[in-house]
């Protein structure tokens, strides 16, 4: 079923609320971190690029809509799992000095 007034079926907007707030309160967490990429992203020729990653992430996922709309979301305990790995993953950065 589909939200008329929205166009996004009700398990869609729920699936694009969960992701929202994951990403927001990831940013949040990992502020430092961010703001450190935005830097290295600002100050330096090389990695300028950076800027591009989400606005062209989203640009190809609005191209695909129509596709991804015929899939239906479900939850699953695999998230979590690359969750903590990147989580594992920046903790040991961190303690290393990458």
């Amino acid at each position: 079923m589909i939200d008329q007034a929205s166009g996004i079926a009700p398990r869609w907007r729920s699936t694009l609320t969960a992701c929202l707030t994951t990403f927001l309160i990831l940013l949040a967490l990992f502020w430092s971190t961010a703001q450190g990429m935005a830097y290295i992203w600002y100050n330096f020729e090389t990695y300028t690029h950076g800027f591009l990653i989400l606005p062209i992430s989203l640009w190809l996922l609005w191209q695909k809509r129509r596709h991804l709309a015929a899939f239906s979301p479900q939850p699953t305990p695999v998230f979590l799992v690359l969750v903590f790995a990147g989580l594992a993953v920046w903790s040991l950065a961190r303690l290393t000095g990458v």
